[in-house]
């Protein structure tokens, strides 16, 4: 049985190591409209460069070059505030392209980064567009190490919790007591350990420098400055206070102490994180700390019921059994509740649940629960009903049982370190909006589709009616769009054939918002033109 044991925690560890690695980090914050918009050209210099994200982000830093990759000093300091950053130019800009490159850092103090590229005046001929960086994508042993770190982090907090917590019960007799406070100073070192790695990695990450800069004292700057370092300071307090009460654990006031100290522990947890942001924020976070708590009461007992299974009289053992499960039924009543009050805030809509991949990672995790729940099901109403009859494999299922719950509680918390470092649905930037028009002039039938439809770069469809006599190969297709109430003068592209009379482009570049003016230029053969024009309103 026992060999039977280690083999399966062997495989679970595996298990959850082997999630680890194949899985990198997911996205986080998401760049959703600048102004300028990327690409676009505009007729003058402007006056403040914008970048708006989904959620709120820290700055690490933001560069504006011009078209040769000379770094342009700006005229004030670059400014975050809640999910807009803020650039002030100088006014010398002068026609010619620029690229604005910036690093942010998301609630979970995960990097993004990228650049966007714009072009002051007329484009002269012969000049090029300045390539741009996307985000830079973090190695896959770097992802893998910062869920590891982060599983431990929360593993061990909830362990020390969960321990403490049952320090502050009555009943527990000397070696039980002993053993309980070393567990709880190795399980609170482990998560001290693990958040301060994690630290600097976050903070080697930010800085851009990946697993080497964890040696520089930037990154730990950068890692300890965001809401990170806030949850690990947090955590080491209540770690250690809830360890040193541990050790005068015969005093009442001692007890009282240590579980203000695991409360404090558990209460890091909930500064960071996408979960953090959700509204309402007092409820969303009463809810983490509640969820983590109930989970913290859940696991932290398993190990005084081991011991006691082992160590103790099976009827001391059984009635100890007997009121744990007793005691859970409200906490555990919280667990769920809180759980599914989170699952929906996060996940926005139900559908999310299998159409996203933090979606189906949360149906794992509820997968795992569900088997915890059988388990302690199993142990309730079949193996503690037979430990007090005094039957002596009860006793052996039940260890063994236990084991199961530690490991599975292992991979519940690993799955949760996922969702930590995953952007929910909620905080999902909206779907691209698709305008539609549908344009005749004479023999000539065909829809127009537009998306996303704000400013920035679009791509534009036309399709045309299969009935109409249009040529199956015209000439030339071009688009020309102008916004003639700012004096923006029409710009144009040729539509690229698709097959099935259809013709599109995705190099529509619409500068700013406003009530465009699309026109549609057909021409049949070298004299024959046809032309179609609507308007379209283009929102932020």
């Amino acid at each position: 049985m026992r060999r039977a044991q280690r083999c399966l925690i062997w495989l679970v560890l595996a298990l959850v190591i082997g999630l680890t690695m194949a899985t990198p980090a997911a996205a986080h914050a998401v760049l959703i409209e600048s102004n300028p918009a990327a690409g676009a050209t505009i007729e003058r210099a402007p006056s403040t460069i914008t970048l708006r994200f989904n959620e709120p982000v820290s700055l690490t830093w933001l560069r504006l070059l011009d078209g040769d990759g000379t770094e342009i000093t700006p005229a004030s300091p670059a400014q975050a505030r809640d999910a807009v950053v803020t650039l002030t130019p100088p006014d010398s800009l002068s026609r010619g392209w620029y690229v604005l490159s910036f690093r942010v850092v998301s609630l979970d103090s995960h990097p993004v980064s990228g650049s966007i590229a714009f072009h002051v005046g007329e484009v002269a001929e012969g000049i090029e567009r300045p390539r741009v960086a996307n985000e830079a994508a973090t190695s896959h042993m770097v992802s893998a190490l910062a869920w590891i770190l982060r599983a431990l982090r929360y593993g061990g907090i909830l362990l020390a919790a969960g321990l403490a917590m049952q320090l502050a019960l009555d009943g527990l007799g000397d070696v039980i007591k002993r053993r309980i406070i070393r567990a709880l100073r190795i399980t609170g070192t482990a998560a001290i350990m693990a958040g301060i790695l994690e630290v600097g990695l976050v903070g080697a990450t930010l800085a851009g420098d990946e697993l080497a800069g964890i040696f520089r004292a930037e990154a730990w700057r950068l890692g300890a400055s965001g809401s990170l370092g806030q949850s690990i300071g947090l955590a080491l307090l209540g770690i250690v206070t809830a360890t040193i009460a541990a050790g005068r654990n015969g005093r009442p006031e001692a007890r009282l102490i240590a579980t203000g100290g695991a409360t404090i522990a558990l209460v890091s947890v909930a500064v960071t994180g996408h979960a953090s942001s959700a509204q309402p924020t007092w409820l969303v976070a009463a809810m983490i700390v509640i969820h983590a708590a109930t989970a913290a009461f859940w696991l932290g007992a398993l190990w005084p019921l081991l011991l006691s299974l082992r160590l103790e009289p099976t009827t001391v053992a059984a009635e100890r059994l007997r009121i744990f499960s007793r005691q859970a039924v409200v906490p555990l009543l919280w667990l769920l509740a809180s759980a599914l009050l989170l699952a929906i805030i996060q996940l926005s809509r139900p559908g999310a649940l299998v159409e996203t991949d933090y979606g189906l990672l949360l149906l794992a995790k509820i997968g795992a629960v569900l088997g915890l729940l059988a388990l302690a099901s199993l142990n309730r109403w079949r193996l503690v009903p037979r430990l007090g009859r005094g039957e002596a494999r009860a006793a052996h299922a039940l260890k063994a049982t236990i084991a199961i719950e530690f490991a599975v509680f292992a991979i519940v918390i690993a799955l949760t370190a996922g969702l930590g470092v995953m952007t929910p649905p909620r905080a999902l930037p909206a779907a691209p909006a698709t305008i539609v028009r549908d344009l005749a002039d004479g023999d000539i039938k065909v829809t127009l589709q537009m998306s996303p439809g704000h400013p920035g770069r679009n791509r534009v469809t036309l399709e045309f009616d299969t009935s109409d006599e249009v040529p199956r190969t015209p000439h030339e297709i071009r688009l020309r769009w102008s916004l003639p109430t700012s004096n923006i003068e029409p710009l144009e592209r040729m539509l690229i054939p698709q097959g099935d009379q259809r013709y599109a482009t995705s190099d529509v570049t619409v500068p700013i918002a406003g009530d465009w003016q699309f026109e549609i230029v057909l021409w049949r053969d070298l004299f024959t033109k046809s032309s179609l024009v609507t308007r379209i309103r283009v929102t932020p």
